[in-house]
C-alpha cells in the first residue's frame, strides 16, 4: 500500500502494512527510479525489484511484481518490488538520490533505533 507522509506534503511515498512503515521514498527518488526503469524496460507491467544478495547489499532488477511481493506505484506504474520477506528486514529505510560528480545515484538510510 502506498501513503502520503504524515505531513500530507507527499514528500515521501512510503510502502506500509498495518500502519508500520516499511519502506520509504523520497520525490527525488521517485523520479530516478522512474528514469531507470523507462531507461531500461518499454514493458508496461515491469517494475525495479528491490533484491538483497547474500551478504544484504541492496540492488535493482527489471522484474514483474507476483501475488506475494509489496509494490509501490507511481504515476500508474508499478515502480519499486520487493519480496515480502525482504520488504519484512527492511522496516525503517528510505530510498533517495544524492548528486555527485558522477551524476545522481541512489542511496539507502535507515531510520535510528527509538
Amino acid at each position: 500500500m502506498v501513503e502520503e507522509d504524515g505531513e500530507g506534503t507527499n514528500q515521501e511515498q512510503i510502502l506500509s502494512r498495518r500502519g508500520l512503515k516499511m519502506v520509504g521514498v523520497t520525490k527525488a527518488g521517485l523520479v530516478e527510479l522512474k528514469r531507470i526503469l523507462d531507461e531500461h524496460t518499454d514493458n508496461a507491467q515491469a517494475g525495479l525489484r528491490l533484491t538483497a544478495d547474500q551478504s544484504g547489499t541492496l540492488g535493482l532488477t527489471i522484474d514483474v511484481k507476483t501475488a506475494e511481493d509489496q509494490v509501490l506505484e507511481h504515476e500508474g506504474s508499478e515502480l519499486l518490488i520487493i519480496e515480502k520477506n525482504l520488504a519484512d528486514s527492511l522496516a525503517g529505510i528510505t530510498i533517495d538520490v544524492e548528486e555527485t560528480p558522477e551524476g545522481s545515484r541512489l542511496v539507502v538510510t535507515k531510520e535510528a533505533s527509538k
